[in-house]
């Protein structure tokens, strides 16, 4: 069985702290952790970076946990995600409690290494919660990452479409 156990490239967290520009100050699920970040013990913090193992056990903790601290304690996440937007947590959770921005291209996830482990076998979408997101959730657009460049969010246009 494939391991869903990767590090995320420090550049696209970098790039993502721009974008919204924050800092992240606590991740609860970072590589090969040595502490459970659904324990409700672990306190999470004002800005928390989430890669979540993407198995369907434990994505859609993390994601519920996510908007739970929003409500409850105000803070804010940054969830990278696959971008499974047949499934349920997309259409009941992610839609209605988080800005969506989806992602070109594939993500190059590392192993322990830090070696690039090939191109991911998802497409990803980053979700952004907040008190402010939460029941005002909304597809916002797209972003492009790349190792070399800048961010660059371009809001989806089609005509006579508004998102």
């Amino acid at each position: 069985m494939e391991s869903d156990n990767y590090r995320t490239p420090p550049y696209v967290v970098s790039e993502i702290e721009k974008h919204f520009e924050l800092r992240f100050n606590f991740d609860p699920c970072p590589f090969k952790s040595t502490f459970d970040g659904l324990n409700p013990n672990v306190r999470w913090s004002a800005f928390n970076w989430v890669n979540p193992p993407y198995n369907a056990k434990d994505k859609p903790k993390f994601v519920n946990r996510a908007v739970s601290e929003a409500v409850q304690l105000g803070n804010v996440s940054v969830l990278l995600l696959p971008a499974n937007t047949d499934s349920y947590l997309f259409h009941e959770v992610i839609c209605k409690h988080t800005e969506v921005y989806f992602l070109h291209g594939r993500i190059k996830f590392l192993n322990e290494n830090w070696e690039t482990t090939g191109t991911g076998r998802h497409t990803s979408m980053f979700c952004y919660v907040s008190r402010a997101t939460i029941g005002r959730g909304k597809l916002v657009g797209s972003i492009h990452l790349n190792p070399a460049n800048p961010i660059d969010l371009n809001p989806y246009v089609y005509p006579g479409i508004t998102l």
